[in-house]
């Protein structure tokens, strides 16, 4: 493998360098997608969790969102408050 071109960050950036140089480095990736494939415990893959399209209806039931809790943002800010007392009468 040679680099053919003047190799500059947005060379780098546009041709996937990086990906490149992992490919030679870890020759048997179909072995370790396998592997990988064998112990991934997913419920939906990448592809559709990040992707723009809007998700069908039975994607959409295996995902569960949880919003945070409102205790726990009370909590976060009483101890915000709390250390900015210390603070003030610490004089920092």
């Amino acid at each position: 493998w040679s680099i053919t071109k003047r190799l500059t960050e947005e060379i780098a950036l546009t041709e996937n360098l990086t990906l490149r140089l992992a490919e030679l480095i870890i020759p048997g990736k179909d072995s370790l997608q396998k592997i990988a494939d064998r112990h991934d415990r997913r419920m939906i893959p990448d592809s559709i969790a990040w992707s723009n399209e809007p998700l069908k209806a039975d994607t959409s039931a295996t995902l569960h969102i949880t919003p945070f809790s409102p205790w726990l943002m009370a909590i976060l800010f009483l101890l915000l408050v709390i250390e900015r007392t210390i603070a003030y009468h610490r004089n920092q």
